[in-house]
């Protein structure tokens, strides 16, 4: 039997997102719910017990948007997965979000933790700003670069994910 190997979990804090892609597949993006901590204890215990991790094994924030929730659920968060012994020094974080709220304390976060950024960016102003939009649908562009700003401020590097459309 082939043995089974964990390399990615996507993690979704919460359906919410501050802003209303018309492309957006995802349900309940009105829903400020968030993830209980006992699913997160107990999803992490079987990845913990179970050996499929391998190393560098990403937890990738997505969905939604992560920086939504508070910053203090992810303190928390991260204290939780960092409790599991025999998965430390194989985890790395990783944080997919459209950059509108990312300011100083999110950069700090980042940096404590080494998390990875990969901001959502469809392109220049006319081209991002025709899908991307709040729910007034005004255009999320600028508030996104921001976001890409204050990164480069912090020193932070990041990837960028376009939908081509």
């Amino acid at each position: 039997m082939r043995r089974v190997e964990l390399g990615v979990l996507v993690i979704q804090a919460s359906p919410f997102c501050n802003i209303n892609c018309d492309y957006c597949y995802l349900p309940d993006r009105t829903s400020t719910t968030r993830m209980d901590f006992d699913v997160l204890r107990t999803v992490m215990q079987k990845i913990a017990d179970s050996g499929i991790a391998v190393q560098p094994f990403e937890i990738l924030w997505h969905a939604g948007e992560p920086l939504a929730v508070p910053l203090s659920w992810y303190e928390e968060a991260f204290e939780i997965i960092a409790s599991f012994e025999s998965l430390r020094g194989k985890i790395t974080h990783t944080v997919q979000s459209n950059g509108t709220l990312i300011n100083d304390a999110w950069c700090e976060f980042f940096k404590k933790h080494q998390v990875n950024i990969g901001l959502s960016i469809d392109g220049p102003a006319f081209i991002h700003d025709e899908h991307r939009v709040t729910r007034k649908g005004e255009g999320t562009h600028a508030k996104g670069m921001a976001g890409a700003a204050k990164l480069t401020e912090h020193g932070i590097g990041f990837g960028v994910v376009s939908v081509i459309s």
